[in-house]
């Protein structure tokens, strides 16, 4: 009986298929992905924030909640889209990054760091009195670094009760990304250099005090990305580069990739999201040039992943992960297996995934807290 069942389920698939082929129905094509356990997700909204989006506005997955800042107004919201706690702060160019037990306002002109708790109360404020070029935090050390026009870039480094812990000087180079470690021990800093026509990258690695510990020269390589592990290994990613480091061991490995990198995305389990393009098949195949890989610290990759267009942007929690197009919202394990997508009826600006079934949706004026529903 079971096998006249899968007979007859092979029979109606293949008869829907023919149809397709025949009238190109739409439709069609969504009925087969359902009947192979694919196509749109089903989604739970949970809660809808409005906010008016502006160049002042920034967003922050903070735990399982979501800060936002708009309008001179910093407010933090539950997975339900209930307002938990907000405070009233001026900023023109404002900066959020957050620990799981802390929150960090950024005031880019003004050079001033305001941190709160879970509950929103004020724990520290610092003035570095020079404009934050940008910020990276972990469990609760923050590292900021300005840009002087003469003097080069300063990077301060502040603990979790924001006293400042160490100052490192740079004469020269722009600092394109900045990490520190879990426990806050060491700070790495992506520095790209470009004189006489030739460019250089270099990662160095700091104490939390601000003292050299090394470092590594990459020509004609550019670093945008550094991610620490939970051991302290440093993952750079490179615009054709793959590099496992280690401040005691130096050089783990380095792999060359296929592709140009397009988006990143980190997970704390300890692999990373590549959002990859590769330009060879720009000409003979504008549609699948797009793809995602996943790789994790040991350097394996662990997961590969045809788009069907430019994705726009990516993120991971747990073992799931998200990408989006303008309009359609993609799901994938860390191995790749296709979870299933879902249409928007917006242009999609970011997600922030909370949980691994739950995520914030940013669309124009409004944020969406929905739970995804995945198919098995």
């Amino acid at each position: 009986m079971a096998r006249k069942r899968k007979a007859r389920t092979r029979v109606l698939v293949m008869v829907i298929i023919i149809i397709v082929f025949i009238i190109g129905s739409a439709k069609g094509i969504t009925m087969i992905k359902n009947l192979m356990g694919r196509g749109e997700m089903e989604f739970s909204k949970l809660g809808v924030i409005q906010y008016d989006r502006s160049e002042n506005t920034d967003i922050q997955a903070y735990g399982n909640n979501v800060a936002v800042y708009s309008d001179g107004t910093l407010t933090v919201y539950n997975d339900q889209g209930t307002a938990l706690w907000e405070i009233k702060q001026p900023i023109e160019r404002p900066k959020l990054v957050s620990s799981e037990q802390l929150l960090f306002l950024g005031d880019k002109e003004k050079g001033n760091i305001f941190c709160f708790d879970t509950l929103g109360n004020p724990i520290w404020t610092v003035e570095s009195g020079q404009k934050i070029e940008d910020m990276v935090s972990n469990q609760g050390f923050v590292v900021m670094w300005s840009k002087g026009e003469e003097q080069g870039s300063t990077i301060f480094i502040y603990d979790v009760s924001g006293k400042q812990k160490g100052t490192i000087k740079l004469g020269k180079g722009d600092i394109i990304d900045g990490a520190i470690s879990k426990d806050g021990s060491v700070v790495a800093l992506s520095v790209l250099d470009i004189e006489n026509d030739k460019i250089e990258t270099n990662v160095i690695l700091y104490g939390a005090d601000g003292k050299l510990l090394g470092g590594n020269k990459y020509d004609n390589q550019v670093i945008p990305k550094l991610f620490f592990h939970e051991d302290n290994r440093l993952f750079n990613v490179g615009d054709h580069k793959l590099i496992g480091f280690d401040k005691s061991k130096g050089l783990l490995w380095s792999k060359e990739m296929d592709a140009s990198l397009n988006r990143v995305s980190w997970n704390e389990e300890g692999f990373v999201v590549l959002s990859l393009v590769n330009n060879k098949n720009m000409i003979m195949d504008t549609k699948n040039r797009n793809y995602l890989m996943m790789m994790n610290m040991d350097g394996q990759e662990i997961g590969r992943v045809p788009m069907k267009a430019e994705v726009l942007g990516v993120d991971t929690k747990g073992k799931n992960i998200t990408a989006y197009t303008k309009r359609t919202l993609y799901f994938f394990t860390k191995t790749g297996k296709e979870l299933g997508e879902k249409k928007v009826n917006s242009d999609i600006h970011g997600v922030h995934m909370l949980t691994e079934d739950r995520m914030v949706l940013v669309l124009n004026n409004k944020l969406e807290i929905t739970k995804v529903k995945y198919k098995n």
